[in-house]
């Protein structure tokens, strides 16, 4: 059975409501996709009546999940086609929906509803939302139409949604106080300064803490996981001219049968490693490590967060790199001190506050000083140009900025969801499964605007030594490397040869040409690249090893004052607190603790002692 999201909206002959039309048009334009699903209905009753009203409540007792009323309304009736409804004859229409479980969110949109919420919190409903003033035409307006398009299309679950258009209200109620319009019966000339016109309410804040449309959400068809998420991703590193990718597209393009194995194999072996072991978790787990990623269910959804925050972090420390790289170059280059601001909360976040943080805002600031006059009049050129191009689509409206919205929401949900107090998860596996399909909708839009990655090799430089004879008119700089873009497989060491060095032994992002050596098997001359070094925000712990032959990739995660110590998480299993590193002052890692303080120093003005 359908669910159904019942909008009623009821307009006075003698009072009329200018803005209630551009509410339920608004709210209709929201929740519009819902009508693709087989899942839902949504019924809009647009002139409500007494009949009409009790009609389709009693039709929808078993299947209704949002009831959203808008209109002159009081503490004890709502005004339908000029006669007032007393509400306790609503809320009879209400308790079986309510009792049956399908009923999650009642909304009164009307003025001074509150003396209406305890009669629908005892009969069950689990959330209402009402209002304890008079409020304006046009800022309820507003309130409707963000709250529903908070819910749908960002995902939000109910406490969220409602606190968010709670602010979108504020530039627009000095307008219906100029203009004396109000949803109240009496048709109220003044507002309440003092008081939060909309208030939330519930018998337990779980129920708060859900999506309506998430519990049920299914696709129009059968969903079969990674089906969507290796067409884009193979399609779209052959659109970004990848070598490997292209070979087999023109194969199967020609004809040829390329297997999804092939497909899947090729390209998380091209990417960027953090990005990469997440992305094979999803599209080829190893057998022995399937946690049922490729799977409908909870750890899917959480796996494909994870990949999507992995690369936001990943993006987020090479902007960070460059920052202080650009400042290294320019010590006249003034950093503002909002972004200076943001820069040491985020360093001294705790680890539970970086599980859940908003990498977008940070890129988005440091891109904005790299578009300023830093110093020396001219903007900064982007280290991966291609991030420069995503700022036109990073913003409000466009799929790819709803789509790390979504995803980032949906993080903060699944990463740091709490057992309620009976022991019992907040997010059911049945929910979990909702999001699935959803889930990799905007995965897919997100990747398929980042496919540029692949260009840029992320390495590990493990050693670097100077090779010179005394006949010899120019000295060699042999690096050893290993070559951090692949998820499957053994990386192998190789040499990088130039006549110039690095800064040092770390991990860097390289872009350019690197060609092989005729005669000298492993050998790579790289001469004609540009690099950027990522360290110490991503090291490879085995850099600092003997004997060591692998890599072992990790992230920055905190940074405690107190002891002066620096801790790392594993890129493979980020969530694997035994597999941290913690770097103690003094110690075999000092090289990260001395990039640190130099960090610290240069970038967020700190007096930090010499050590």
């Amino acid at each position: 059975m359908s669910k159904v999201v019942f909008l009623s909206y009821a307009n006075s002959r003698t009072q009329p409501l200018p803005y209630l039309t551009a509410e339920d048009e608004g709210i209709y334009a929201a929740l519009a996709n819902l009508n693709l699903k087989k899942d839902f209905d949504i019924h809009r009753d647009q002139f409500a009546t007494a009949e009409s009203l009790t009609k389709y409540l009693e039709l929808f007792r078993e299947s209704l999940i949002i009831f959203h009323f808008s209109g002159h309304a009081g503490g004890t009736s709502i005004n339908l086609d000029d006669l007032n409804v007393n509400a306790k004859g609503i809320s009879y229409y209400l308790r079986e929906s309510a009792r049956l479980g399908a009923l999650k969110l009642v909304v009164l949109n009307g003025c001074s509803t509150l003396g209406q919420v305890k009669r629908l919190l005892e009969i069950g409903v689990p959330a209402v939302i009402a209002t304890q003033a008079p409020i304006g035409d046009r800022a309820a307006s507003v309130f409707g139409i963000s709250l529903m398009k908070n819910l749908n299309e960002r995902g939000m679950n109910i406490s969220s949604a409602f606190y968010d258009a709670l602010e979108k209200t504020e530039t627009v109620r000095n307008l219906d106080r100029e203009h004396k319009q109000v949803r109240g019966l009496d048709y109220l000339n003044q507002l309440d300064e003092k008081k939060e016109l909309w208030e939330l309410f519930t018998n337990d804040p779980r129920s708060a803490e859900i999506n309506p449309f998430s519990i049920v959400l299914r696709a129009a068809s059968p969903y079969v996981p990674n089906e969507k998420l290796l067409d884009v991703l193979f399609n779209s590193l052959a659109e970004a001219g990848n070598a490997d990718i292209v070979y087999l597209k023109k194969k199967e393009d020609d004809g040829g049968y390329v297997e999804s194995a092939d497909k899947q194999n090729a390209i998380v072996n091209v990417l960027p490693f953090p990005i990469a072991i997440h992305l094979q978790k999803l599209l080829c787990p190893v057998e022995q490590e399937n946690e049922g990623y490729d799977k409908i269910g909870k750890n899917r959804v959480k796996q494909m967060c994870q990949l999507f925050h992995m690369c936001m972090e990943f993006i987020g420390f090479i902007m960070l790199a460059q920052l202080w790289e650009v400042k290294l170059r320019n010590k006249n280059a003034l950093i503002p001190e909002d972004l200076t601001t943001l820069l040491r909360k985020y360093f001294y976040m705790g680890v539970d506050e970086r599980k859940s943080y908003n990498y977008f805002a940070l890129i988005r600031k440091i891109r904005e000083f790299f578009g300023a006059s830093n110093g020396n009049g001219s903007p900064v050129k982007f280290f991966i140009e291609e991030l420069e191009l995503l700022r036109e689509i990073s913003v409000d409206g466009h799929p790819f900025f709803t789509a790390c919205d979504q995803l980032t929401r949906l993080y903060t949900a699944f990463m740091n969801e709490e057992i309620s107090p009976e022991g019992e998860a907040r997010i059911t596996e049945e929910e979990a499964a909702g999001w699935c399909e959803q889930a990799e909708d905007w995965l897919c839009e997100f990747l398929k605007n980042i496919k540029f990655i692949h260009r840029y090799n992320l390495t590990s430089i493990q050693n670097i030594s100077i090779r010179k004879y005394r006949h010899d008119l120019e000295t060699e700089f042999n690096h050893i490397v290993v070559r951090l873009m692949r998820a499957v497989g053994s990386p192998e060491k190789t040499i990088y040869l130039r006549h110039t060095n690095l800064d040092n032994p770390g991990v860097i992002l390289l872009k350019g040409n690197i060609l092989p050596i005729k005669d000298r098997r492993g050998s790579f001359l790289a001469d004609n690249i540009d690099f950027l070094n990522i360290s110490p925000f991503v090291i490879d712990r085995n850099a600092f090893e003997d004997n060591a032959d692998l890599s072992n990739i990790m992230f920055f995660q905190l940074f405690n004052k107190t002891n002066n110590e620096y801790s790392f998480k594993n890129v493979k299993k980020p969530d694997k607190s035994k597999d941290n590193l913690l770097i103690p002052k003094n110690s075999k890692y000092q090289a990260i603790q001395l990039q640190f303080d130099a960090f610290r120093t240069l970038i967020l003005n700190e007096d930090v002692p010499i050590q």
